[in-house]
């Protein structure tokens, strides 16, 4: 069983107090959630180089909601209906530059039918297709997903099987929930050897004011 994003921070927190970091220390719980989600997303970038990318790096969410639009045309001042609607669902931030490896499944509850991803072009002329034409495609823009084809208008959610850049901004995240990364020691030491590795190494502060030391005391590399 792997550590929660809180627990990971802890261990990363005890590990840097070992190098006599005062209460003055200024890298606040923020900063390490957040240094985990970096160190975590290149970690995922290098596996899909290596054509690698561990299962443990997945999401799962079964609680995507799907809306409904109808568009628009704004007349002088006259709001004037399209005769169509527009399906869409508003997605988690996705880890970027490892292609179509950041969705495993996006379909129907339970997992019994993943709908087909199509690029803009291929989805807008999806209805051309002898072969697929009817079934339920989607297309991505930004953080929305578009639809065509659903089974049913009366679906409410879909699940998702997918890398989110920051995990917790799952649907279903709880506090407590295991990191999803294959090792949490792997992400610890390395989320420790890049705060470090930027020189930023504060000195013990002989005044406990609440102040953070002079930046030039951190870097014996930068001179008055």
């Amino acid at each position: 069983m792997g550590k929660s994003l809180i627990r990971i921070v802890e261990s990363v927190k005890e590990e840097l107090s070992h190098y006599k970091l005062t209460d003055d220390f200024p890298i606040t719980d923020e900063y390490l959630a957040d240094k985990a989600d970096d160190v975590r997303a290149s970690l995922i970038r290098e596996a899909y180089k290596n054509k690698k990318i561990d299962e443990k790096y997945y999401q799962q969410m079964c609680c995507i909601e799907i809306e409904c639009a109808k568009p628009g045309c704004d007349v002088n001042g006259v709001n004037i209906p399209m005769d169509y609607v527009v399906w869409y669902a508003d997605l988690p931030t996705l880890v970027q530059d490892i292609g179509w490896d950041d969705i495993k499944y996006f379909g129907l509850m339970g997992f019994i039918q993943d709908f087909d991803r199509k690029s803009m072009g291929n989805w807008i002329n999806i209805e051309g297709n002898v072969w697929t034409g009817l079934k339920p495609a989607y297309t991505i823009i930004g953080n929305r997903a578009y639809f065509k084809n659903l089974p049913t208008s009366g679906i409410t959610f879909l699940c998702l099987v997918a890398i989110l850049y920051k995990p917790t901004t799952a649907c279903n995240y709880q506090v407590d929930d295991e990191y999803p990364v294959p090792s949490d020691m792997t992400l610890q030491m390395l989320m420790k050897k890049d705060i470090l590795s930027t020189g930023f190494i504060p000195l013990p502060d002989k005044i406990h004011d609440g102040k953070a030391p002079d930046i030039t005391d951190m870097n014996p590399g930068k001179k008055r």
